[in-house]
C-alpha cells in the first residue's frame, strides 16, 4: 500500500521539524543527509561541510567543500540567513546561485543545494 507521495511525506517532515517555535531545522531532503532533522537553535552560526574539525554538520559528496555554508536561525523573523563558504557553490530554491562572501536571507522551506542537487536540504 502506498502510504503517500513525496510532498505530503515532507510536509508532515517539515511540521515534525517546527514543533519548537524558538528553534530553527535543516531537513535532509536528498543526498547524505536524506531523512535527517537537525535542530538549529536561534542565533547561533552552524557551519555545513565534509570537514568534520571544522563544520557542526557534516556532508558528504564530491561538490560539498570543506567548509561549504554558514547558516543562522532567526526566530523573531522566522528566516535564515546564509553564507557561502565553498568553492564550488550553493543553490537556493534549484535557481538562485548564492554570491559568494555574501550573506542573504531566506525564508523557511527554502531548499539548498550545496554544489549541486546531489545534496540538497530544506529549511524548516
Amino acid at each position: 500500500m502506498n502510504t503517500g507521495n513525496y510532498n505530503r511525506n515532507m510536509t508532515v517532515t517539515r511540521s515534525i521539524a517546527m514543533n519548537k517555535k524558538e528553534n530553527g531545522a535543516i531537513i535532509g531532503t536528498r543526498g547524505f543527509l536524506l531523512g535527517k532533522i537537525i535542530r538549529i537553535s536561534d542565533d547561533n552560526d552552524v557551519i555545513i561541510g565534509r570537514d568534520p574539525a571544522q563544520c557542526e554538520i557534516i556532508v558528504k559528496g564530491d561538490k560539498v567543500s570543506r567548509a561549504h555554508l554558514r547558516l543562522r536561525y532567526n526566530s523573531i523573523t522566522e528566516d535564515y540567513t546564509l553564507y557561502d563558504t565553498s568553492s564550488n557553490g550553493t543553490i537556493i530554491d534549484e535557481k538562485y546561485k548564492l554570491k559568494p562572501k555574501t550573506h542573504v536571507n531566506v525564508k523557511s522551506g527554502s531548499k539548498i543545494w550545496l554544489g549541486d542537487s546531489e545534496n540538497e536540504i530544506m529549511l524548516g
